[in-house]
């Protein structure tokens, strides 16, 4: 049962990914991308974000995608410094700075240089990060299997089920 919700929310994620490609070029014919036909590293969407340029940016079970409309650029392990290839989560600063959040741990990227947060450089209270949340401000909440954290960019906030009123500390 379990897998069969995943598969209908990962078609769903593709779905929305497709009609607002087919959107933004005002073409009303709808285009399915796969593993088969596009340079997606996988099948499975996680998170669908789009850039001031129109770029879409795919979380994805393999991979960062990144699509301007004709090449398909893919970040992963081997070839950048995301810290994972499971990527759960994407979000976009008002000043373009990429927020990527993985299986093990949180990136930023400027388009060149990555910077790394994980439970071991920064106070993120778990290594999962399963959402990103970027204010109008730059605050950045992130939600992660340990509680929630904001970033400021230079302060860190925790907040768990014994520190504030959260319920849970898994925060998705």
């Amino acid at each position: 049962m379990k897998r069969l919700i995943l598969f209908l929310i990962d078609i769903c994620l593709l779905l929305f990914l497709f009609f607002i490609s087919s959107a933004y070029s005002q073409n009303t014919e709808w285009v399915i991308y796969s593993l088969t036909n596009s340079g997606l590293p996988a099948n499975n969407v996680n998170s669908v974000v789009i850039d001031g340029s129109g770029a879409k940016w795919i979380a994805t079970g393999s991979g960062l995608a990144v699509y301007d409309g004709e090449i398909w650029t893919v970040y992963n392990t081997s070839n950048s410094d995301i810290p994972d290839y499971l990527v759960y989560s994407i979000a976009i600063e008002g000043n373009g700075l990429k927020w990527i959040g993985t299986f093990d741990g949180l990136a930023s990227f400027d388009g060149a240089t990555w910077t790394i947060y994980n439970s071991s450089n920064s106070d993120l209270p778990n290594n999962t990060i399963n959402e990103i949340v970027v204010e109008e401000n730059g605050t950045k909440w992130i939600g992660t299997p340990g509680g929630l954290a904001s970033f400021d960019g230079n302060n860190w906030n925790i907040y768990t089920s014994s520190n504030s009123d959260l319920p849970f500390n898994n925060v998705i």
